[in-house]
């Protein structure tokens, strides 16, 4: 379903839609409010934390950046690469928040965990097959 919202973006639908088989899956009002009622003073945090600022980082050219950036992390996390799923997930949730309030700190926080993203994915493909022939090594 985050590939199917991050395409309606590019192509710039006013709201998000998702299949109805989707769609039908919901919280009972009971849940949703137990839920909200658990996270309300977590969301007034975030609320306060994140506001409209340096709107150069999410407009133009590097919005643009930032959009296929974030549609290739919502692959990645795809991907079934063990231990590479917390960065990628940080880096698209800053750049899901710094879209939806068009704040360039939380643009700045997804490019730097996508650099992060980058260098542990790029360091478990590289030793992560080497680990795995020590250990068959190993039990030999």
């Amino acid at each position: 379903p985050m590939a199917l919202l991050a395409v309606q973006y590019f192509l710039k639908h006013p709201t998000p839609s998702v299949p109805d088989f989707v769609g039908r899956h919901g919280l009972s009002r009971g849940k949703l409010q137990a839920f909200l009622a658990k996270a309300g003073p977590f969301i007034a945090r975030l609320e306060r934390a994140i506001h409209p600022r340096h709107d150069y980082m999410v407009t133009g050219l590097p919005r643009r950046l930032l959009l296929l950036v974030w549609f290739a992390l919502i692959i990645l996390l795809a991907l079934p690469v063990p231990f590479d799923n917390f960065l990628p997930a940080c880096a698209i949730l800053f750049f899901c928040l710094a879209l939806i309030e068009d704040d360039g700190l939380m643009a700045w926080l997804g490019w730097l965990f996508t650099l992060l993203t980058t260098a542990w994915t790029i360091f478990l493909l590289i030793v992560g097959p080497w680990m795995v022939i020590g250990i068959i090594k190993s039990m030999i």
